[in-house]
């Protein structure tokens, strides 16, 4: 039997069919509820397709299997092609990852990407239970590769801290993709460095070249296939090590001068001085001279070769044609 409740032409009515299963609610002649013969219950639309479906809104409630305590929620902003990371829509997963009593659920952010207006998962928030442990769970951050695949990236397990499955970066930089690790910024000065005296703010490696400069005249020229030395930075600490070899010099007059990666520092009183003993091979040692010493002054971007003295004092190290030199030493920049 059907029947209809009017209650004015340009007013509500309640209305059931036999044939269609349908109860509705209109006004103003318009389908205000509806629900059909799957009791999908609609605001606003006339052809719910889900368990609950708000027009305008366009919020979209659903259930799933008999078996499952979960559910699904798509908050839609519209049925079209999102322009690209123009986020507007909010999944709760009906996956391994639902949101059920027992397992966890998830949060999957994503959107309506193709002309189909098929929906998308761009990112997850999933937090699971334990495998066999009760009470506990962990909480992981997912994104969809360039293959759509939803994989994790970061997670918060039940003992605390947090594990990333890939780099860590800060201060912008962009995360390595070769391995593990914490990236930092290529150049420190786009934020600056940290003044608080517990922040690492800075890591970097790499080689330079070395090049010899006389404090007086003359020049000093090193072999092209042994010219290279390894810095680490760590912090304001560079540490250098590496073997350089002489192939010519020309009236070499006053200190030799080979340059660091990093200028040394400006500190307080005798804070910013540093050096070495170094090894010397196939060097002269002058008559004088009781052992070889590397020196760095405060604010200078090289290391200074040296001879200490029987009386404690320096003197010149003259390069030749064929000194190798061994030096290991850290300072601060």
């Amino acid at each position: 039997m059907a029947s209809i409740i009017n209650a004015a032409t340009s007013g509500g009515l309640i209305s059931t069919a036999d044939t269609s299963g349908i109860l509705q609610l209109q006004t103003a002649g318009t389908a205000a509820v509806t629900v059909d013969a799957s009791q999908n219950v609609g605001v606003g639309t006339a052809s719910p397709a889900a368990k609950l479906v708000v027009g305008s809104g366009n919020t979209l409630l659903g259930h799933n299997t008999l078996d499952n305590y979960g559910g699904n929620v798509d908050i839609r902003s519209a049925y079209q092609v999102r322009a690209a990371n123009t986020p507007t829509q909010l999944f709760v997963a009906s996956s391994a990852g639902s949101q059920t009593i027992d397992t966890g659920g998830a949060i999957d952010l994503g959107g309506y990407t193709d002309s189909l207006s098929r929906a998308y998962t761009h990112a997850r928030i999933q937090g699971l239970a334990n495998a066999g442990s009760g009470y506990g769970g962990y909480l992981s951050l997912m994104v969809t590769n360039a293959g759509g695949s939803v994989v994790e990236r970061a997670r918060i397990p039940t003992t605390g801290g947090i594990q990333s499955v890939g780099s860590i970066s800060v201060g912008n930089a962009t995360p390595t993709t070769s391995g593990a690790g914490i990236t930092f910024p290529a150049d420190q000065s786009i934020l600056g460095a940290s003044t608080n005296a517990n922040t690492l703010d800075d890591y970097e490696e790499g080689t330079f070249d070395v090049t010899v400069t006389m404090g007086t005249s003359g020049t000093c020229t090193m072999d092209s296939t042994l010219n290279k030395m390894k810095y680490t930075k760590i912090g304001r600490v560079v540490t250098i090590q590496g073997q350089v070899l002489v192939s010519s010099v020309s009236s070499p007059v006053g200190d030799m001068r080979m340059s660091l990666p990093f200028t040394n520092a400006a500190l307080d009183e005798g804070t910013s001085l540093s050096g070495c003993v170094p090894r010397f091979y196939n060097v002269l040692k002058p008559a004088t001279g009781l052992y070889p010493y590397v020196f760095v002054n405060s604010s200078n971007t090289y290391m200074e070769m040296q001879w200490v003295i029987d009386n404690g004092q320096t003197i010149n190290h003259i390069p030749a044609a064929g000194n190798y030199y061994i030096i290991n030493f850290s300072y601060c920049v």
